[in-house]
């Protein structure tokens, strides 16, 4: 599954049937790629093929056998609402996972990887709502115990697993991200890097 989600798969990638000219390419898609309509369809016939080989669409109606195992390492995210039912909010510390337990538990990338996925998939199927206009999610990503561990290995691995999938499979949904309680060396070490990894409309 990780090697999957990581890296530029669009040219010459699995891609789904094209449904055809009178199926037109969904808004957020075009909206991902203002510029290139036929990109914004080929990113979207991409997702589609994805989450068909992943059967991620149904990641919810399987069964989870490694849910209770991982919560022992892994914290679930904050999810609310937005007071106007507009947007859904998580709330997120990149330090709340016990690496030491998880690697006790023997707990893999991949397992990892998946238990961040099903989350996602739990907030979009019963959290928004696109008929009552909620299909925006605003982040609030908490730093206040960051140190210099999570800029190398497996933690600065794992962010950048999730950080390729969502930007890629998940374009026009993030209404805005916060940043709090950083560290001063997250300003003139981390965010640089960020900045870097990051494309236009991203960072916008």
């Amino acid at each position: 599954l990780e090697g999957e989600l990581m890296g530029d798969r669009w040219v010459g990638a699995p891609l789904a049937d094209d449904p055809g000219a009178d199926v037109p390419t969904p808004p957020r898609w075009l909206a991902s790629e203002p510029d290139d309509a036929a990109l914004g369809r080929v990113r979207w016939r991409y997702k589609l093929k994805t989450y068909e080989r992943f059967d991620l669409d149904n990641i919810l109606d399987h069964p989870h056998p490694m849910f209770e195992v991982l919560q022992r390492c892994m914290r679930p995210l904050v999810l609310g609402m937005t007071r106007d039912g507009t947007a859904t909010v998580t709330v997120d510390d990149p330090t709340r996972c016990d690496w030491s337990e998880g690697e006790r538990l023997g707990i893999t990338m991949e397992e990892m990887v998946y238990h961040y996925l099903w989350y996602a998939e739990f907030q979009y199927s019963d959290m928004m709502n696109p008929v009552q206009n909620c299909t925006k999610n605003v982040s609030i990503i908490d730093v206040a115990n960051m140190d210099f561990s999570y800029l190398r290995g497996d933690k600065k691995r794992l962010a950048s697993v999730l950080a390729k999938f969502f930007e890629t499979h998940s374009p026009e949904t993030n209404l805005t991200t916060f940043i709090v309680n950083t560290p001063g060396w997250f300003n003139w070490m981390v965010w640089p890097i960020v900045k870097l990894l990051l494309n236009k409309r991203v960072l916008a």
